[in-house]
């Protein structure tokens, strides 16, 4: 039998309303987590560190693959690099262009908050069976791969 979502009437039929729900529980969740842990990496930040992982990739191309427009990205690289937790370096080819390089304060980062955040999301995700969720994620990758093959996204998504 099939849970009813809790919400206002008609709502629990809308996609946005329900990806809306979810999104605010991970945040919520992962805002206590972070205070009771002591971190201070935003979702933000830790997409940013993700994607900079292990690649060189200049501000431009690490701005496209995380889906965060070039402002705010150069906010958010200033604040991590003020915090060590990532430097700028000029590119070999054009050294007009910067790559992005974690330092190792960053991966230390990255590693907590990643951690936190998985079991954030096994809390959230945690009435799934293991099938129900992989099911999900493929929807969800979906989407989103055909979101960004059919239309150029406007603003950041985190």
């Amino acid at each position: 039998m099939e849970q009813q979502a809790a919400g206002p009437a008609g709502l629990e039929e809308s996609a946005m309303w329900l990806m809306a729900r979810i999104v605010q529980q991970i945040r919520a969740r992962t805002t206590d987590r972070q205070a009771e842990e002591q971190t201070s990496i935003t979702p933000r930040e830790f997409v940013v560190l993700s994607t900079a992982d292990g690649r060189a990739l200049t501000q431009l191309e690490l701005g496209q693959a995380a889906g965060i427009d070039k402002s705010t990205l150069v906010i958010t690289l200033d604040d991590l690099e003020r915090r060590g937790l990532v430097c700028r370096r000029p590119a070999p080819a054009d050294r007009r262009r910067r790559v992005i390089e974690i330092t190792g304060a960053g991966r230390d980062a990255l590693a907590q908050v990643g951690r936190l955040m998985r079991e954030v999301e096994n809390e959230v995700l945690g009435g799934l069976a293991a099938d129900e969720r992989e099911e999900l994620l493929a929807f969800l990758r979906r989407v989103v791969t055909t979101e960004m093959t059919e239309s150029r996204p406007q603003g950041s998504c985190v």
